[in-house]
């Protein structure tokens, strides 16, 4: 028998049927800025050949994971990015897959070092 999906999401707000942003785009729009940035940070963290550029980039990396989770929390406390609970055996399922895919991309044992 199917279960009925649970969302956890605090109750959201009225919204303004004004055309100016409001307080939910803006949020949507930093997090989404700050989603790319982290990326961008990223990806120049591991490109960096000079250490102390290297250890500037992983600081600047850290504050920018920070600034998201923030701008997350914000943005669930308001109702504005409800989560879905998934049945137990639908994530199992999921791990277990994820789990063979990588298993069959890693070499063997013994030949990392």
């Amino acid at each position: 028998m199917a279960q009925a999906r649970t969302t956890i999401s605090p109750p959201a707000p009225a919204e303004s049927p004004s055309p100016a942003m409001n307080d939910r785009d803006i949020a949507n729009a930093l997090l989404a800025l700050e989603k790319s940035l982290t990326s961008g940070l990223n990806i120049t963290a591991w490109e960096a050949s000079n250490d102390a550029l290297h250890q500037d980039l992983m600081n600047m990396l850290q504050d920018s994971h920070q600034a998201v989770r923030r701008i997350y929390n914000f943005m669930f406390a308001q109702g504005w990015y409800p989560i879905d609970v998934e049945e137990q055996a639908k994530v199992d399922e999921a791990f277990s897959q994820f789990d063979q895919k990588l298993k069959g991309e890693l070499p063997p044992q013994g030949m990392l070092q």
